[in-house]
């Protein structure tokens, strides 16, 4: 991977060149964190079919209290990624809406969790989106997880993020 010091890297993957930028991160306690960058289109010379057109390569930085890893995986669609900044601004400006968000793919997932005393937004990984460390025999295990504090996410950052990994990845056809 060579990278510039504006933070943009790229690799070549068979023939296409892929250009990496930080969509999403989001921090939380001692060393806690997730990136999530949007790599590209899955298939960029499909342009016309319904939901081939439209998967988005993502890759994952995750720093764990049990380890570290990255992955990468075609696991959001193009409108998964924008109702992601919707729903990341929407528990922002009224929590007590959705409190859950899941994809069709379901490597990832995120909740926003309350008790008397704390508000979090967990994220969970599945299948393609774990560590080595963490072999998954299914979906759904919800056994790897990082909390990260809601006073600790900058909300309207990481909406303004996606949706400018949006507007570089559109939707390409209608579902």
């Amino acid at each position: 991977m060579l990278c510039r010091q504006s933070g943009a890297c790229g690799f070549l993957s068979g023939n296409h060149i892929y250009i990496v930028r930080q969509d999403m991160k989001l921090s939380g306690n001692n060393g806690t964190s997730f990136e999530l960058s949007v790599m590209g289109y899955q298939f960029p010379e499909l342009a016309n079919e319904d939901y081939d057109s439209n998967w988005l390569l993502i890759s994952i930085s995750v720093s764990h209290p049990k380890g570290s890893w990255t992955a990468t995986d075609p696991s959001l669609l193009t409108y998964e990624l924008r109702e992601l900044g919707h729903w990341i601004q929407s528990i922002h400006d009224n929590p007590n809406d959705s409190k859950e968000l899941s994809f069709i793919e379901p490597n990832l997932s995120f909740r926003y969790l309350t008790s008397k005393t704390d508000r979090i937004l967990r994220i969970y990984f599945e299948l393609e989106l774990r560590p080595a460390w963490a072999p998954a025999d299914g979906a759904g295990m919800e056994d790897l997880w990082i909390d990260i504090p809601f006073d600790r996410v900058e909300f309207s950052n990481a909406a303004k993020m996606i949706a400018e990994a949006c507007k570089r990845f559109p939707q390409r056809t209608s579902v």
